[in-house]
């Protein structure tokens, strides 16, 4: 990955820059660390696409009594990452770690249910929320939940079923589920010219 065309990202330059650093052999957490917390989700997205993920990124869905924002989620037809970025200057830790965690399973839950009810189907599907941070947290897994530095992404994504030991939330959904986050890419794309 040398150039913007190639990583097949159009975002922001200062995110392929980063993107082709980390391609080259920079540490992710070195190269992340001079992002703002827009450009980290959208360096999160683009290695995730890159890998082979479809990605969304600022999704916000209302369900129910329920509204919710994810950071970044990436899926393949079996496996769906509702991923919260999180670009704090420090370690996460404690109670604000355990609260961060608390909403990414519920943000999970809640991107399972709504994906559920709209795409019912027979493939078994598996959404597993994942934390990544700029730094290592004091725990890597806490209820079940990753809670990784940026420097694991590459990791995660060339194996994510690494992460099926943790907290997932598995649905039977259509095989055109992946729609979803398609013509949810198109019609956020459509609001941005508006």
């Amino acid at each position: 990955m040398t150039s913007q065309d190639e990583a097949g990202f159009s975002g922001s330059s200062r995110v392929a820059a980063a993107l082709s650093s980390v391609a080259r052999g920079a540490e992710p957490q070195k190269v992340v660390r001079n992002l703002s917390w827009r450009e980290m989700e959208e360096f999160v997205s683009a290695a995730c696409g890159m890998a082979g993920f479809q990605c969304v990124r600022d999704l916000r869905l209302k369900f129910g009594q329920k509204r919710i924002q994810v950071d970044v989620v990436a899926a393949t037809p079996s496996l769906c990452l509702v991923i919260d970025c999180k670009r704090w200057k420090r370690r996460l830790s404690g109670q604000a770690l355990h609260q961060a965690v608390l909403r990414c399973v519920e943000r999970t839950k809640t991107v399972a249910e709504y994906v559920a009810g709209n795409y019912p189907g027979e493939n078994l599907v598996f959404f597993m929320p994942l934390m990544l941070s700029l730094y290592e947290a004091d725990r890597r897994v806490l209820h079940g939940v990753f809670v990784l530095s940026v420097d694991a992404l590459t990791s995660v994504v060339r194996s994510p079923e690494q992460l099926l030991a943790g907290s997932t939330v598995g649905v039977k959904l259509s095989p055109s589920w992946l729609d979803f986050l398609e013509s949810y890419n198109l019609n956020q794309s459509r609001l941005k010219k508006v």
